[in-house]
């Protein structure tokens, strides 16, 4: 359990660093709004897609995720 949730964490959380470069570049650069939403609406389907995925048992890959968090090793 712990490493889904890390690996959701990690998702998210780049996807937030993501879509804050987009969102500080929008102002010079109007087709960033574009990429903004498609960010935006790719989280949403990653997440709903593996977490179908999780509850079926089936592997699961968060892609374009940077793993800022580790797991513990106890």
């Amino acid at each position: 359990m712990d490493h889904h949730g890390i690996a959701v964490l990690n998702f998210q959380l780049s996807m937030l660093l993501y879509e804050a470069v987009c969102g500080l570049l929008y102002q010079p650069f109007i087709p960033l709004l574009f990429l903004l939403i498609i960010l935006v609406l790719f989280s949403l389907a990653m997440v709903l897609i593996n977490t179908l995925k999780v509850i079926n048992g089936q592997p699961y890959k968060y892609p374009i995720s940077i793993n800022i968090l580790k797991p513990n090793k106890e």
